[in-house]
């Protein structure tokens, strides 16, 4: 039978009889790698924070065989290497935080890379304005955190402070420092975690904490604690779940979805992703990840909602440090159901990575008959009617394409999402698939839509 024919006369036998809204799944978070030309070089233990103000993740230094002191900046398409007349000496295992309210990133600390015992560690404190890097000297020098490396800091948005915990100078450290943009002071609450460095903390802006996890103890062993400070104490939780004990791992607070995000450590070949909703850890299943590393850059673009990774330290293979970027983004992609039966079940189409230019995408058609014809529909609106034994979403198409089946009834392909497409738009995607077992020869698929970012 034709299929076009079949189509068309499948089509007019069943006009629109009335509006379903399909059954909606939940999105999740998929980790996606950026494919980006110019970046920065392979490198562990650099610093990565969001400028909320001119939305970009910026990194500075780390080791890659040497140490580095270089400034890049990532707009969520391209690297940019800033190159700042003024930048502070190459460093590593340093701690970073952007002050939202005075629009700068604080930098502190950090370890020159030298042998233990015979290295050199930092104690000087750098902002940077976006232009330039300026070392700032505190209104009382007197006092300011001791010369350390490993330290973590967060940036309090609520008391304007940023906030230091920790690491390793003569020995592990575990005093609490804040810094308002002029002075450091050293807070000595009542409750403390215990001395510790590679441990790493985020700001949950939401209930107002800071949520710190993990680190190497005095005794050289994984923790797998979690901790809280509102600016006055430390609190140790006891969530039902947390992720194993781990060092230098990577934490971000995804504020959309008000949730901390942890990635990757140290202890074993960690590649894991977990987040903290206040109450408990709870473990991702993203369809992919970045492979198991530590000190990797890790942030979270608000203005794009997406976790952003680079770099780190790899576990295993001949490479030892890492230069790729990835993503971590709730999958646009819904499923709206609407697919009907066939010889081989419903068939099942899903489609998921994002709608970013010279991104990835993963589209896999399961349950259709083998080395059989199906036709795909591609619409930007949608007006969905009862059809073929399911509801038709994609229509009026605006585009389609015919492919064929493998011999195990399925099709795949990973087409690149283009550059040029206007945010907002609404795509709907739908297979109507040919198949002869049932009185029309022709089933439906589900239907996934995505919204353009």
């Amino acid at each position: 039978m034709n299929v076009s024919r079949a189509l068309r006369r499948s089509l007019l036998a069943f006009a629109p009889l009335a509006l379903l809204a399909g059954s909606s799944f939940a999105q999740g978070l998929n980790w996606t790698e950026v494919t980006v030309g110019t970046h920065p070089s392979v490198r562990g233990d650099a610093n990565m924070v969001y400028d909320s103000a001119r939305q970009v993740t910026v990194l500075f230094g780390g080791y890659g065989g040497t140490n580095l002191n270089d400034t890049w900046e990532f707009d969520g398409v391209q690297w940019t290497n800033v190159t700042p007349a003024v930048s502070p000496p190459a460093r590593k295992s340093f701690a970073m935080a952007y002050d939202s309210a005075r629009g700068k990133v604080v930098l502190f600390g950090g370890l020159d890379r030298g042998t233990w015992p015979n290295h050199s560690t930092f104690s000087d404190t750098w902002e940077f304005d976006g232009s330039t890097w300026t070392e700032v000297t505190p209104l009382n020098p007197s006092e300011s955190p001791s010369s350390r490396y490993c330290p973590r800091m967060a940036y309090d948005s609520d008391r304007g402070k940023i906030v230091l915990f920790g690491g390793f100078g003569s020995w592990y450290l575990g005093d609490t420092w804040e810094w308002d943009g002029t002075n450091w002071e050293n807070v000595t609450p009542s409750v403390s975690p215990a001395t510790r460095c590679g441990q790493d903390m985020a700001y949950d802006s939401a209930r107002q904490r800071i949520v710190m996890f993990g680190g190497e103890s005095s005794s050289f062993g994984a923790l797998g604690d979690t901790w809280e400070f509102d600016g006055t104490t430390w609190t140790l939780l006891a969530p039902a779940a947390s992720p194993s004990a781990r060092w230098h791992h990577r934490m971000a607070y995804d504020s959309t979805r008000q949730k901390v995000l942890l990635f990757g450590g140290w202890g074993s070949a960690y590649q894991d992703t977990w987040e903290f909703d206040g109450a408990t850890w709870a473990e991702l299943e993203p369809a992919a990840d970045p492979s198991p590393r530590y000190s990797t850059g890790l942030v979270y673009d608000s203005a794009r909602k997406s976790v952003v990774l680079f770099g780190g330290y790899l576990h295993s293979g001949a490479v030892l440090y890492g230069d790729d970027t990835w993503e971590l983004r709730e999958d646009p992609w819904t499923n709206l159901g609407g697919g009907s039966p066939g010889v081989f079940g419903v068939p099942e189409l899903t489609v998921e990575g994002p709608l970013t230019a010279g991104s990835t995408l993963s589209l896999d058609l399961q349950n259709a008959p083998p080395f059989n014809l199906i036709l795909a529909w591609l619409s930007f609106s949608s007006t969905p009617f009862n059809a073929l034994g399911g509801t038709i979403h994609a229509f009026p198409y605006s585009a389609q394409f015919l492919r064929l089946t493998t011999a195990t009834g399925s099709h795949s392909e990973s087409p690149l999402w283009p550059s040029g497409i206007a945010p907002g738009m609404d795509l709907y995607l739908q297979f109507l698939v040919q198949d002869f077992s049932v009185p029309d020869k022709i089933t439906l698929s589900n239907a996934m839509t995505a919204t353009t970012p």
